[in-house]
């Protein structure tokens, strides 16, 4: 027999009564609460988005079985105001269920992304082996896409180092070495990505030309000849001190996680006063990746 929960969203709660509706949900047995946030993002030149607090809020409760009927009798006893709507869910390993979708493609000439979980095809002459985790960075998403175009097309050279800001699951490090560069560093300030990566760095056989680490990026002391940030655009300006900072004389920057419509901020406060040479901007749907020289 399927393993189901029972998904209860609570509909309307006041926030006055917050406290006390999540006591009530877990005397009568919730395994877990979840309140459905409302976000604006006030200022669109920068990724901020601040949650919304509201009088009136839905909440999503989570049982391994309905309640018995007492339960919703008391729920609009005690609570007047709320509504509700009920759904018997699946009970899914969620990742396996992610893994299925994800095959192994050819991220750029040659050089193919590969599950640790499937078999490599014949065609592929170098491969990434990747298990993403919880991590960003399975190759599949625009921005990654194109840096690693960027990257590939680029005049790396053997005694080129390079670092990954915001490595996630070390994809791009790992193709860096595949396209001859010596080493490179990947940060990340998630611990879980730091954990995943270097699995998959060892899973690689690249420990010797790949260092991931979660030192903060303005704590790294070494200057690089490239320099690498996926990551959305209102981040890379927070950053933009430390990303500078960390570019060897006559470095490359490589930037992607720029939306379109955001493209003509970012290349005022980014770029404008820098003194860099915008060598490429490419686009994929709504994200442009830049390569930037110095």
């Amino acid at each position: 027999m399927e393993k189901t929960y029972y998904h209860l969203l609570i509909k309307q709660c006041l926030r006055k009564e917050e406290e006390e509706l999540a006591h009530f949900c877990f005397e009568n047995g919730a395994l877990g609460l979840s309140e459905v946030l409302a976000f604006t993002q006030r200022d669109p030149s920068n990724y901020e988005p601040q949650t919304l607090i509201t009088e009136k809020y839905n909440l999503e409760v989570f049982f391994d079985q309905r309640p018995e009927d007492l339960f919703f009798i008391q729920l609009k006893e005690n609570f007047q105001f709320v509504s509700y709507s009920e759904n018997i869910e699946p009970d899914k390993d969620w990742l396996e269920e992610w893994k299925k979708g994800f095959a192994p493609f050819e991220l750029v000439k040659d050089i193919w992304i590969v599950p640790d979980w499937c078999e490599a095809p014949t065609a592929a002459k170098k491969i990434i082996w990747l298990e993403p985790g919880m991590a960003f960075g399975t190759g599949t998403h625009e921005t990654t896409q194109l840096v690693a175009e960027i990257l590939s097309q680029s005049p790396l050279r053997s005694e080129d180092v390079l670092l990954d800001v915001g490595t996630g699951s070390g994809l791009l490090c790992m193709l860096a070495s595949h396209l001859g560069i010596s080493h490179s560093l990947g940060i990340d300030v998630d611990s879980e990505a730091v954990r995943v990566a270097k699995e998959n760095v060892v899973k690689n056989n690249m420990s010797s030309s790949i260092e991931i680490s979660d030192i903060p990026l303005a704590d790294v002391q070494q200057k690089y000849t490239w320099v690498v940030a996926n990551i959305i655009d209102g981040v890379l300006l927070k950053l933009k001190a430390d990303l500078l900072d960390k570019m060897e004389p006559g470095g490359f920057l490589i930037l992607s996680g720029i939306l379109e419509e955001r493209w003509p901020h970012f290349q005022q406060e980014f770029i404008a006063d820098t003194g860099l040479k915008l060598l490429e901007c490419k686009q994929k749907g709504d994200w442009l990746g830049v390569l930037l020289h110095a």
